[in-house]
């Protein structure tokens, strides 16, 4: 399927689904969305639990991280320059006003230059509740990721695409 915002979502079931797949030892969905604040007309915002945020290649460099399903957000190190934005002060976001708990770094520019706060959140912004553009997925410990990575494929290939890792993500979206 596809949101309002161009990404491609799926039904929220597939979080379950996949977490419960032999060999995953946890599954976390993610929404990806674009949005806009007064300086930038679309920068991307990420909805995630803040649990499945330790799947992300994000690390909180200041603040803290964001509570579940509220108003606060953690944002790139390069939205935080470009808003002239830090930890305790406020961005409104398509109208609404949440409360910077957070900066983060990635090393990649599309990541530093947005935010995320909770998942329900983004789904609600975008009107698009219950689906998800993206699962994480942690591996059980011994397994071998190809190995499981293959194995969902071959089960569920034609429903969605899969991936071994940021980077074959980063290929796949230089590719479309």
């Amino acid at each position: 399927g596809s949101s309002a915002y161009g990404t491609s979502t799926i039904d929220e079931d597939w979080v379950e689904k996949i977490g419960n797949y032999s060999g995953v030892d946890s599954a976390y969905g993610i929404y990806v969305g674009m949005f806009s604040t007064k300086n930038k007309p679309m920068f991307t915002l990420i909805g995630i639990d803040p649990v499945g945020l330790s799947l992300s290649e994000a690390k909180i460099t200041e603040g803290k991280l964001f509570k579940d399903d509220t108003k606060e957000l953690i944002i790139g190190k390069l939205l935080a320059e470009d808003e002239d934005k830090g930890v305790g002060d406020y961005m409104t976001i398509n109208g609404e006003e949440f409360k910077i708990v957070g900066l983060y770094e990635t090393g990649d520019i599309q990541s530093d230059g947005g935010a995320m706060t909770s998942l329900k959140t983004v789904q609600e912004m975008a009107k698009d509740e219950g689906n998800v553009s993206n699962v994480y997925v942690k591996v059980e410990k011994g397994q071998d990721i190809e190995t499981v990575k293959n194995n969902i494929n071959k089960t569920y290939g034609d429903d969605i695409s899969v991936v071994g890792s940021i980077m074959e993500m980063e290929n796949m979206k230089a590719m479309l």
